[in-house]
């Protein structure tokens, strides 16, 4: 059975952070360095009463008022963030009510980072195939700014705020893509290098040795990621039957614009075939790569036929590889009913 992505929609928060305000007072730093560093130039930054769950119902709002999708016809709800608005219950089931989907409708939330959206297509996917679900409302939001102390511009300087909200179905009428195989992997031993330590039930008590705050080991990310993603793209490709040659485009977890590119570099991918955009937003997590789809459709640049890979790695260690055929190269003209 053919899984199609019928539509993407994403939300930011109102409030942009510059180079500028993140490090005033803070010695050494310029808005030139950061920029220089990390090629942000800015970030969105939720409200402090803003939560990951706001940023997804919004996202969510918009793809309803973009279609005419009916909210009753939704099936599953899955909600994948490192942010969510309570320990119990799942956000899931509150962004249910929230979105008044029907009691029929499953909900559950997933813990993943950098590897979420495609972790979150192949469980998505998993649904339709299986007939747990025809109609999938698949969403993610994370408020990692949260989590960031702003006078460690190591972090702050990177990440930023977002939801998005991809719909997904056993219908091919309008989809902008077919969804195949995905393949994912972990290595848990590299879980310490992207942490947040403090409130769980493993120290329930933040402290100056377990923080509730993001620590980042991003030398050892960007070697995990220089020497998995290549296996992992490879191991997709195999399944699905293709070369590397034959892909038109590798839309990876958005890092950062340097590391992107120079993960770009090190595969041996030719930069035109690995879209780069978050210098004005920053790092989402999970929300990074359907962010990245809306503006590339948005900007007409997926078209008809495009043979695509979706991969996000880091946090965990995890990793998800997707393939993905477009299906339209404009916006459809005809509503999802």
């Amino acid at each position: 059975m053919t899984v199609y992505l019928q539509a993407v929609t994403m939300s930011l928060p109102e409030r942009i952070q510059s180079n500028a305000e993140l490090c005033e007072g803070i010695p050494g730093w310029t808005a030139e360095k950061i920029l220089a560093k990390t090629g942000m130039k800015c970030r969105r930054i939720a409200a402090p009463d803003q939560t990951a769950a706001d940023l997804a119902v919004e996202a969510a709002e918009t793809l309803f008022a973009q279609t005419a999708l009916s909210r009753e016809s939704i099936d599953a709800l899955v909600f994948c963030t490192q942010s969510p608005d309570h320990f119990v219950p799942a956000t899931a089931c509150l962004i249910q009510d929230r979105l008044k989907l029907p009691a029929t409708c499953a909900a559950f939330d997933f813990n993943q980072g950098c590897s979420g959206y495609p972790y979150g297509l192949m469980i998505s996917r998993g649904l339709i195939v299986s007939g747990a679900a025809e109609r999938v409302l698949f969403l993610t939001g994370e408020t990692y700014s949260k989590y960031c102390n702003p006078q460690e511009l190591a972090t702050a300087s990177l990440f930023g705020d977002g939801g998005a909200a991809t719909f997904l179905s056993n219908e091919s009428t309008n989809a902008w893509a077919a969804i195949g195989d995905s393949r994912c992997g972990t290595d848990g031993s590299g879980g310490k290098h992207l942490l947040c330590a403090g409130g769980g039930w493993r120290y329930p008590t933040p402290s100056a040795d377990h923080p509730r705050q993001i620590y980042m080991n991003g030398a050892a990310i960007a070697s995990f990621a220089a020497g998995t993603v290549k296996g992992g793209i490879e191991r997709l490709l195999h399944v699905v039957q293709k070369d590397w040659s034959e892909i038109d485009l590798f839309l990876f977890h958005q890092a950062n614009p340097g590391f992107v590119r120079r993960l770009a570099q090190a595969l041996h991918l030719p930069l035109e075939k690995v879209p780069i955009d978050l210098d004005d937003v920053g790092n989402t997590g999970s929300v990074t790569i359907p962010q990245l789809m809306c503006r590339m459709w948005e900007r007409g640049e997926l078209k008809a036929g495009m043979q695509c890979v979706i991969a996000g790695f880091g946090t965990g260690f995890s990793w998800g590889m997707t393939y993905a055929e477009w299906l339209r190269d404009t916006a459809p003209a005809e509503s999802v009913e």
